[in-house]
């Protein structure tokens, strides 16, 4: 049932059999059922790579006020962000997942065969309290969860600078987002470049992003909301050439002459 909810299902409608002891007949038909559907946001991802940062450093206890630095937020966070990395981390842990791992990994001696992980993305827990007069929010990590710890099994963890979260503009979720979606798509190009050079079987990505695909991610609309998000990914990308992330980029124009992508030199 929740599955199908998941799957954002307007309406359900089953029957139930009837009954070898009673003559029991019944149809139940459950409505409205959109409001269980899953949105996982860039903001979210980025939530919850910050937390990977803290369990890298095996730190099971943390803070909203840390993982706010680790979003690119070095000065005092507002009450406004730390209280949107509590709501995704209360996300994050409602999310159950199915990960899979096959026996063949370099980590172990002999093939074991596949198996199969259930669990919560993020098993966390939160605990809000006053320090000295300030609010603040003590996140406690459970366990590693699924993603990461096949991710660290299978070394699949991408490692980058703190620098590069520190970009000149005004620290908000929608600028995190931002940030979070090229940073990590250009390690992955970059990444994946690095991989097609060892393994000739593995093409790498093209060196472009879409713009479509970040106002997906970042859930941005409306036409205002997506100019302002172009500026901020130009300065955003400015500060990444100056990092020496990447050597130079360029706009690519549609055939309605609106910008449709971002092309990048390495």
């Amino acid at each position: 049932m929740f599955e199908m909810c998941i799957d954002g299902k307007d309406e359900i409608s089953f029957e139930l059999v009837e009954s070898h002891l009673k003559n029991i007949k019944s149809s139940i038909k459950i409505s409205n059922l959109n409001t269980l559907s899953v949105k996982f946001t860039e903001f979210e991802y980025a939530v919850f790579n910050s937390t990977i940062t803290e369990r890298i450093a095996e730190n099971d206890y943390t803070t909203a006020a840390i993982l706010c630095r680790h979003l690119g937020s070095w000065h005092t966070p507002s009450t406004e962000i730390q209280q949107a990395v509590i709501d995704s981390l209360d996300k994050l842990a409602a999310i159950r997942i199915i990960a899979n791992l096959d026996g063949t990994q370099k980590f172990y001696t002999s093939p074991i065969g596949d198996f199969e992980f259930r669990g919560y993305l993020l098993p966390s827990e939160s605990l809000k309290m006053s320090i000295n007069g300030q609010p603040s929010s003590l996140i406690h990590f459970l366990s590693k969860g699924p993603v990461f710890a096949i991710a660290e099994m299978k070394d699949q963890i991408i490692t980058c600078p703190s620098e590069l979260m520190q970009v000149p503009v005004r620290t908000t979720t929608r600028t995190i987002a931002i940030n979070h979606f090229l940073l990590r798509r250009i390690l992955e190009i970059k990444g994946s470049a690095e991989t097609s050079k060892t393994n000739k079987r593995v093409k790498p990505l093209r060196h472009t992003i879409l713009f479509d695909s970040l106002f997906k991610a970042c859930d941005i609309n409306g036409k205002r909301a997506k100019q302002q998000a172009r500026e901020i990914a130009d300065i955003i990308l400015n500060f990444f050439v100056e990092k020496n992330l990447i050597k130079n980029f360029s706009y690519e124009l549609g055939n309605s002459g609106k910008f449709r992508a971002i092309n990048f030199d390495f």
